[in-house]
């Protein structure tokens, strides 16, 4: 096995890659539900970006972000996500907490200066429910 490809990397989702469709069209294939579990970010909330359907991560002591962490991603799947993240994020690595109460190093995508953030929170139930389809046939043509 190559270094590539060697599965090594965690990743906290908090927004769209939450949902398991765009995850498995993104880097192809079903991450195994033993390697995801909830999780969240200490001081940060989820907010929509000013004029979209996704979020952001906002800096807001006290708060906690809710999402999902992803274990076991090459990097060349990394690599992918920074290509889906685009130009509007960067990644860096951030402590969260698991759902069994662990503290674990993750990939998180926090905002680049210059994009702002609305002031509703981002829920991703709406997402899913009202704003989903859209989002994949955008993203992914279809």
């Amino acid at each position: 096995m190559t270094g590539d490809r060697r599965p090594d990397l965690s990743f906290f989702f908090y927004g769209t890659l939450r949902d398991a469709d765009v995850r498995r069209r993104l880097l192809q294939r079903d991450l195994p539900a033993a390697t995801v579990m909830a999780a969240e970010l200490p001081d940060f909330a989820v907010r929509h970006v000013r004029g979209a359907v996704y979020p952001m991560l906002l800096a807001q002591r006290g708060s906690r972000a809710a999402g999902l962490l992803a274990a076991g991603l090459s990097r060349r799947e990394a690599r992918v996500l920074d290509r889906f993240e685009g130009d509007g994020y960067r990644r860096v690595s951030r402590t969260v907490r698991a759902a069994d109460g662990s503290q674990v190093a993750a990939e998180v995508y926090l905002p680049r200066p210059g994009m702002r953030a609305d002031i509703r929170p981002w829920d991703f139930a709406h997402w899913q429910r009202h704003d989903k389809a859209g989002f994949l046939r955008r993203a992914f043509g279809g």
